[in-house]
């Protein structure tokens, strides 16, 4: 059967042609998407694990999409740190006005961040409903001039209640072709933790 098969290809020699270039042409496609897998060529440049934030007018807004309960803004701090191809730099301190957003009623402030020759970064805080807690709805709109790609900026917030319980947040955000990305994270450093020694950097 096999020299059957060898006679007729022998005999038609341009089809054994276009049967050596569709089996190449196989072999290669079988190689690139081996290689696109082994180095996720084409993925996703960053994880985009939290969907709480989002590209609003260039800015960009994280809303709270759950509630902590019994922490107020009095004690709690906040860390911003942004990292690119040069290193990283980052700065904390305390997170929001609780006389200003414990007002009752939809409160916002804006908290400057950094100022600098190298980026400017206000966050402004909003508080819903203005019960001096950020909670569920309350949210933090970040206004980064310039707004880099290849740049992650990660938020830091740590939640102390009045009778010493604490939380921790940290996420991380990025931007790449336009599209953002915002992820869980872990890049704070906790064992000197940065929410707690002054001068909080």
């Amino acid at each position: 059967m096999l020299k059957n098969i060898g006679s007729r290809l022998a005999s038609r020699p341009e089809r054994t042609a276009a049967i050596v270039i569709i089996l190449a042409v196989a072999l290669l496609i079988l190689i690139a998407a081996m290689v696109i897998q082994a180095f996720d060529i084409g993925g996703a440049p960053y994880p985009s694990e939290d969907h709480s934030f989002t590209l609003v007018d260039g800015n960009v807004v994280y809303t709270l999409d759950f509630t902590l309960g019994g922490f107020n803004y009095t004690g709690m701090m906040f860390a911003f740190q942004y990292s690119d191809n040069y290193g990283s730099s980052r700065i904390a301190g305390p997170f929001g006005n609780q006389s200003i957003l414990g007002s009752g009623s939809t409160a916002s402030m804006v908290k400057w961040v950094f100022e600098s020759t190298v980026v400017n970064v206000n966050m402004t805080i909003t508080d819903a409903t203005g019960d001096g807690s950020f909670n569920a709805g309350d949210s933090l709109t970040f206004s980064i001039d310039p707004f880099s790609e290849e740049t992650v900026y990660t938020l830091g917030l740590a939640f102390i209640s009045d009778s010493g319980g604490m939380a921790l947040l940290e996420r991380s955000f990025a931007i790449e072709d336009g599209k953002l990305y915002a992820w869980y994270s872990d890049d704070l450093p906790t064992d000197m933790p940065w929410f707690g020694y002054p001068p909080y950097t």
